[in-house]
């Protein structure tokens, strides 16, 4: 359906607020084509207003079969860890990571929905695992399905709101993410080597000051830090990323930057997706638009996008099929008139072979069957190759890249004389359509010239790459040696 073009929404319930998006893709190009709010953090049973908000959105947008609905998961007290772990077939994977997050957890099987997303590297693979309440998750999939709510998945908010802030202002480096509502907030942090989430049951409407939220905020990322996160390295965040309503308020901006000694980062614009200019807006400024992280992170999960895809339920096989139909008919289109053409083609052949030869030459003419059929059976050979040639090449650039980076260092490393230094560890990301290859490089040296090497490191590169970060020196784990990580976006 590519050059049809692709369409998702993208809906949040989970703070107070009804947010959903609805983003369009052609090619390359993502478009925010609708916007929609609708709170009901006033109303007593929040359980009762969240699906009385989805009623009404449904009711008033009606989503048709050919868009994809993502819908958040209440994800009250759920669970979350990376594993690093050998490269494995999916099966056995799955089987491990069941039984790491059943042994943390200490419940049984059947009360835990566990899912994981993995990320293959060169001989490991970085494992992000979520386990939910399976009865709650069921409880609300079949209230969905009892006020005939269309689905197609049900996702993890926190999964969500990182496939966002991923795809809009990728950082690499350690970061936190927080999704401040009116009834609920969601914690998100991110690791070079790994991504941990939270639910917080406290939002805006918990605290009547500003100063004292922003106090409570803080105190609940550090106890997240300090429990979720393996001790064996340091987490250092660049920035803190405000989301929800909370990126709304300046006063708790403020608030917040103050408490965690942190730049606070909040979304003017979107750096990589289009706005439409006649902008289907229900109930929902432009801030306001700008601000539904969670939703937005769900509809880029609906087209295929997301960095993080964790479907913890998939959702009705009929909308699926529903939106084969038009691809369908246009295949079978196209297959009608192919076999038109080629039975009018046969019919003039065989007139002229009819024409041409006697009717005692059967034997010339199974031969030249079996040699059309050898022709096809060699231009498959061929196709397969040059499909290998072709992926070797889009792999060429990044290789190419990281090889002249490497060159450069070697030049570094000449110019050190004795002292020590050497490259610890390598990680190509190859990239996508959409984001260009990143290299990082970490290396550890002797610090007896750390106070010129930051320098010269960047000297170095600046001259043959356009975006260089060299951050360091810190403390390496091997004794008396110095740390420096390298990050190169590559051309």
């Amino acid at each position: 359906m590519s050059f049809l073009g692709q369409s998702a929404l993208g809906v949040d319930a989970t703070d107070g607020t009804l947010k959903a998006v609805k983003l369009v893709r052609r090619g390359r190009r993502v478009r925010l084509v609708g916007s929609w709010r609708v709170p009901y953090h006033r109303q007593a049973d929040l359980l009762s207003g969240t699906l009385e908000a989805l009623r009404m959105f449904s009711s008033t947008v009606r989503p048709d079969g050919l868009t994809s609905v993502v819908v958040s998961a209440p994800d009250h007290q759920h669970f979350s860890s990376t594993y690093l772990v050998p490269n494995m077939e999916r099966a056995r994977l799955s089987e491990m990571v069941r039984y790491e997050v059943l042994s943390q957890l200490g419940v049984p099987a059947e009360e835990a929905l566990v899912r994981f997303h993995a990320r293959k590297g060169v001989s490991e693979q970085q494992v992000h695992a979520v386990a939910f309440d399976r009865l709650k998750i069921d409880d609300f999939q079949e209230s969905l399905r009892a006020q005939h709510f269309p689905f197609d998945e049900i996702h993890p908010p926190g999964f969500a709101l990182a496939s966002f802030v991923e795809h809009e202002h990728p950082l690499g480096r350690d970061r936190i993410l927080l999704g401040v509502g009116e009834t609920a907030s969601e914690l998100v942090l991110l690791r070079e080597d790994g991504v941990w989430t939270r639910h917080l049951p406290f939002g805006l409407r918990a605290e009547s000051s500003s100063a004292r939220l922003a106090e409570r905020l803080a105190s609940e990322i550090g106890a997240a830090v300090a429990y979720q996160l393996p001790d064996d390295t340091p987490f250092r965040p660049a920035d803190l990323v405000l989301t929800e309503e909370g990126a709304l308020s300046a006063a708790l901006t403020t608030e917040l930057g103050r408490a965690m000694a942190l730049p606070i980062t909040r979304f003017g614009e979107l750096p990589h997706i289009a706005t439409a200019k006649h902008l289907n807006r229900g109930g929902a400024t432009e801030p306001q638009t700008l601000a539904m992280g969670k939703a937005i992170g769900l509809a880029l999960t609906g087209l295929g996008l997301a960095r993080l895809p964790c479907p913890l339920v998939q959702g009705n096989p009929r909308r699926t099929a529903a939106r084969m139909l038009p691809m369908a008919g246009i295949s079978l289109g196209v297959a009608s008139l192919g076999l038109f053409g080629l039975t009018l083609l046969a019919t003039q052949r065989a007139e002229a072979l009819n024409a041409a030869l006697a009717h005692d030459l059967p034997g010339e003419m199974q031969s030249l069957y079996r040699r059309s059929q050898q022709t096809r059976a060699e231009l498959g050979a061929l196709q397969a190759r040059a499909d290998d040639l072709l992926t070797l090449a889009e792999r060429r650039p990044a290789v190419l890249g990281m090889r002249a980076a490497l060159a450069r260092l070697a030049e570094v490393v000449a110019t050190r004389g004795s002292d020590t230094m050497h490259v610890n560890s390598a990680y190509l990301a190859v990239g996508d359509a959409t984001h260009p290859a990143r290299l990082t490089l970490t290396i550890d040296t002797d610090p007896a010239r750390d106070e010129t090497l930051g320098d010269l490191l960047s000297e170095a590169f600046r001259g043959v790459f356009t975006d260089v970060t060299v951050s360091g020196p810190e403390q390496a784990p091997s004794p008396k040696l110095s740390r420096w990580v390298m990050e190169i976006t590559l051309p």
